[in-house]
């Protein structure tokens, strides 16, 4: 205890302000109160932490993840790992103007591997993948462009059907990220064309 100069141990505390120091997305804010008489502080926990507000969405980048709080900027980085050496076959259906079979995981350099493949008006282009075994597999991500409309969906994963996932828009690129979090051997992906012009694959990684 701390002597008060009015000879007690018995201080003439105002109210606690819990303004004192206002919480930050990690750290709970301070409230404080003083001796009215002799001036001694005490503190204690305030206003609690506000945790991190991620409103602005994710940025994807090669092999990676990434978005930033809005409050205080902390960047949360998703690192991919390339299950290219787990795969078995890749096929691929549909309107497809390029190759028929092509490696359809992210390379090293992020290059994109699917060139060319094309959905056209009304068209689908729907990609099967097998893996050489039982392969647990965290998010499956897609990477495409729709000059009029676009419709991602993944189709099922193992024994999942994970068509509630379907991502639409129209012009412009689109990148979406979804998690699958399963052990599977196989998976159908596909990216539909629901306007007037064209939808290109560009990127797909497990």
């Amino acid at each position: 205890p701390v002597l008060c100069s009015n000879g007690t141990y018995n201080h003439n505390w105002t109210i606690w302000d819990y303004e004192a120091s206002e919480p930050t997305c990690t750290q709970d804010g301070k409230a404080v109160r003083l001796c009215q008489d002799c001036g001694h502080r005490e503190e204690k926990i305030g206003k609690e932490k506000l945790g991190h507000d991620y409103a602005t969405g994710w940025t994807f980048g090669q092999m990676q993840q990434s978005r930033l709080c809005d409050r205080c900027n902390r960047e949360e980085v998703v690192k991919y790992t390339n299950l290219s050496n787990k795969i078995k076959d890749t096929v691929i259906t549909g309107s497809v103007y390029g190759p028929e079979n092509v490696n359809c995981l992210y390379n090293d350099d992020w290059t994109e591997t699917f060139g060319t493949t094309f959905a056209g008006k009304g068209g689908a282009v729907t990609v099967d993948v097998t893996f050489k075994e039982a392969t647990e597999v965290d998010c499956v991500f897609i990477k495409g462009t729709g000059s009029n409309g676009y419709v991602l969906s993944v189709l099922y994963a193992g024994d999942t059907d994970y068509t509630v996932l379907t991502e639409t828009g129209a012009f412009g690129d689109v990148a979406q990220r979804y998690a699958i979090d399963g052990t599977i051997t196989n998976a159908r992906i596909e990216m539909a064309n629901s306007g007037n012009g064209g939808s290109y694959w560009q990127e797909l990684a497990f």
